[in-house]
């Protein structure tokens, strides 16, 4: 497991550019993209409306939230960066070979998947998360098979067999399988994305930022990385596609209705990057290449300049006011 332990899906989910996707893969693809498209759903005022007739495997309607606490919260952070996702190009070509591992591996996930009641795709991504899908590695962290394990968790038995040692890994983990009711024919996206961050750490939870290891390869994050043990970087950008984004290629994703859920208020300052972020910039009407998910100068000297429009001491934070005047609530 990456260094995050240490400190603690096609629909809407990934609207892939058409003309990278045939730079990247060849116009046959555009007949495939449309399809995938005519399928998606799409903004409606204050509503995400699903066309009739998709095949979505996966939707953010919020049939396996948690009932409440710390993993309620995280539950209800990971559902608002889910709703709407795009893929980020610039893992184009991970998620190509993530895509085509997928179609020759699906029978060994399936079956993990019967024994321990997860769905086979997300079993698949979180093995490429962990070991780029070699199965000659302990799910539980990468390292080699019929070795004793080196990084966490170290204390598990010896295994020879990946699919033995993944459905161990996979047990363990229970509790949080448990707490949201996943079972194999789940399709709560948000509870996807929360899974996969539990199963790695909440290091980048406890900072109020995106996980890489869910949301890499989206425009729910943009960078910030744990470089080694407890060391967070917020300049550096994790190269690897995350779960999300990888389950957006190998099933079809929606998105449902959020408005009726708080909106979560994170605290933002400067040095604070992702998702909401970007919706500050946005809800600021600072230029598209400002829109980064980076809180910058140039970000606070904006928010200073909203604040005192409206009132607020002027002092480049967001917290719960600013949020509910940028809103408009």
């Amino acid at each position: 497991m990456p260094f995050e332990q240490a400190t603690g899906l096609r629909g809407t989910l990934l609207q892939r550019r058409a003309d990278a996707t045939t730079q990247a893969r060849g116009g046959g693809l555009q007949a495939r993209l449309r399809a995938a498209l005519r399928g998606q759903s799409y903004a409606a005022g204050s509503q995400t409306v699903s066309p009739a007739g998709t095949d979505a495997r996966f939707a953010n309607d919020g049939t396996n939230a948690p009932k409440g606490g710390r993993m309620r919260k995280v539950y209800d952070a990971n559902r608002a960066r889910t709703d709407g996702l795009q893929e980020d190009s610039r893992y184009d070509g991970e998620l190509n070979d993530f895509e085509a591992h997928w179609t020759r591996h699906k029978g060994r996930y399936t079956a993990v998947a019967a024994k321990v009641d997860l769905p086979a795709e997300l079993i698949a991504a979180i093995h490429w998360r962990e070991a780029s899908g070699d199965f000659g590695t302990y799910l539980h962290q990468g390292d080699p098979l019929g070795k004793p394990a080196v990084h966490v968790p170290k204390n598990i038995p010896l295994f020879h067999k990946w699919e033995d040692a993944a459905v161990h890994a996979l047990k363990m983990k229970r509790g949080i399988q448990s707490q949201m009711g996943l079972t194999e024919t789940s399709t709560d996206a948000a509870a996807l994305a929360t899974y996969s961050e539990y199963y790695n750490g909440l290091g980048y939870a406890n900072r109020g930022k995106p996980s890489p290891y869910a949301f890499a390869g989206t425009n729910a994050y943009s960078k910030g990385k744990y470089v080694r043990d407890g060391v967070y970087s917020s300049s550096t950008r994790d190269r690897q596609a995350g779960v999300m984004a990888m389950l957006g290629r190998v099933s079809t994703v929606e998105t449902t209705d959020t408005s009726g859920l708080a909106r979560p208020t994170p605290l933002l300052k400067v040095g604070s990057s992702g998702s909401f972020v970007r919706e500050v910039q946005q809800l600021l009407g600072l230029p598209e290449g400002q829109q980064d998910g980076d809180f910058g100068p140039g970000t606070k000297q904006a928010v200073m300049a909203f604040q005192q429009r409206h009132g607020q001491t002027p002092d480049g934070v967001v917290g719960q006011g600013t949020w509910a005047l940028l809103r408009g609530s």
